[in-house]
């Protein structure tokens, strides 16, 4: 817990000494394989899939990026460490989206236990699919600043 906080008020976490490329290696994890971060993909879907309050302000068409499923051992789950990879591929994401344009962040949850990990960072469930959840970039910034 205290390496995210400490990521989320220094405001970075590339560079850290406790965060390194892909697989995450850290003190949290027993091995580099221990968790992983999370796969970035550029897509688009369409608004009528989305929440009416997600989707009331976009066009029709809304270019996202899908996060891959962030995942880590057991033996680190409890501890922050998802909570800090997703707020490292938020963070790559705002970043990339004041270049590439995209609005929208999508993650597919394998299970309810996932989606409530992703509801409590902001993301709502898509009507029709409530394992798939959305974001906004704009409200990631503002949560990120």
């Amino acid at each position: 817990r205290e390496i995210l906080i400490r990521a989320l008020y220094n405001g970075r976490l590339m560079g850290d000494p406790f965060v390194g490329p892909d697989p995450f290696v850290g003190p949290l994890c027993r091995t580099p394989l221990s968790c992983r971060t999370p796969s970035l993909t550029v897509a688009e879907i369409d608004t009528e899939k989305l929440p009416k309050d997600v989707a009331k302000k976009l066009p029709r068409r809304v270019p996202l990026v899908l996060i891959g499923r962030l995942a880590n051992s057991l033996a680190t789950r409890g501890q922050g460490v998802g909570a800090l990879l997703l707020v490292d591929a938020l963070r790559r994401i705002v970043e990339v989206s004041n270049t590439v344009g995209v609005t929208l962040i999508l993650v597919d949850a394998k299970d309810e236990a996932a989606a409530s990990f992703y509801r409590h960072f902001g993301f709502v469930s898509l009507p029709d699919t409530p394992h798939r959840l959305a974001l906004t970039v704009a409200t990631a910034q503002r949560c990120l600043h």
